[in-house]
């Protein structure tokens, strides 16, 4: 199915069925109500840049239908080194920054290990 070269490139993380097991961090934001247009426009281009990353498995945005101001962001990652050099982009610093001041909470990030669906990969020879 992948070579081994390839998968010893992108530097996955199996568990012992050699399924792929995804680095996953949601992270819940607050914005303040009055940025919160100006909050989805600068995080839709931190979306577009972050999915295009080496390692990314998806970047979604989410905002919640109860209350608008609030949202959560779902970052897949093949592994957590992944995930750790999103955070020295350039388009995440530019964002991180932008954003600060519209923050009426500091944002928390929570771990997660990614269960499904599962990618199961061929045991390499």
């Amino acid at each position: 199915m992948f070579s081994q070269q390839y998968l010893s490139e992108l530097r996955l993380v199996f568990n012992a069925n050699w399924e792929i097991v995804m680095h996953v961090t949601i992270v819940a934001v607050h914005v303040k109500p009055e940025h919160v247009d100006e909050f989805i426009r600068e995080t839709e281009k931190n979306h577009k840049a972050s999915i295009q990353e080496t390692g990314n498995c998806r970047f979604d945005i989410l905002q919640s239908d109860a209350d608008p101001s609030k949202f959560a962001l779902y970052e897949a990652y093949v592994d957590a080194d992944a995930a750790a050099r999103h955070k020295e982009t350039a388009h995440y610093i530019a964002w991180r920054e932008t954003v600060a001041d519209w923050m009426a909470a500091p944002r928390q990030g929570m771990p997660f290990t990614g269960l499904f669906p599962k990618v199961t990969v061929d045991e390499p020879a």
